[in-house]
């Protein structure tokens, strides 16, 4: 596959116990109100209704978070998730964005083939959106044991993992973070 900013080939890397937990990539582009409406989605459904047949429909509210804490905001909608019945992709669509996510995440041809069939399903939309305004991909891994915070520098590359604070203070917040988690 070639690299993001060269003609470079990237190799994959596949990793026999891989952390991740999460792969999704998102598109966003402007409000389009009728796809809070089943009539606005209808096209985009039907396109993906072979591989996803599971549609629900939940409400979407916007969190804004400031100095102060989340603040409600006055955005909201519907957002519709299409599943497969028993399998690990999702598709998310709402007024301003699509979505396609997964749990068990096997390689980057297979998400960018799954990517491609929603993002070909977009331009069913009526009206379709007129222009992106931004592209992202997560990868969300988790990674667990009793010494990763001093195991990090093994597991992550320096200028990623950047600058460490005391291994006391890392160890506290490390604690605090895992009892949190464990709720």
């Amino acid at each position: 596959m070639p690299g993001i900013f060269t003609n470079q080939q990237l190799e994959e890397v596949h990793l026999k116990n891989a952390p991740l937990v999460k792969a999704l990539a998102q598109v966003r582009f402007p409000v389009i109100l009728k796809l809070d409406t089943p009539e606005g989605i209808q096209g985009f459904q039907e396109r993906l209704r072979a591989q996803y047949p599971v549609t629900r429909q939940e409400p979407h509210l916007t969190m804004v978070f400031g100095p102060n804490g989340p603040v409600p905001s006055a955005t909201q909608g519907i957002v519709w998730r299409m599943s497969e019945v028993e399998g690990p992709w999702t598709v998310v669509l709402a007024r301003d964005f699509v979505a396609v996510e997964t749990s068990v995440y096997s390689s980057r041809d297979e998400f960018l083939e799954k990517w491609r069939v929603v993002l070909d399903a977009l331009e069913t939309l009526d009206p379709a959106p007129a222009v992106y305004d931004r592209l992202g991909v997560r990868y969300v891994n988790r990674l667990v044991g009793d010494n990763l915070i001093d195991d990090l520098p093994s597991l992550v590359r320096t200028e990623i993992l950047g600058r460490r604070t005391s291994t006391a203070r890392t160890q506290s917040l490390w604690r605090v973070s895992r009892s949190r988690s464990s709720d």
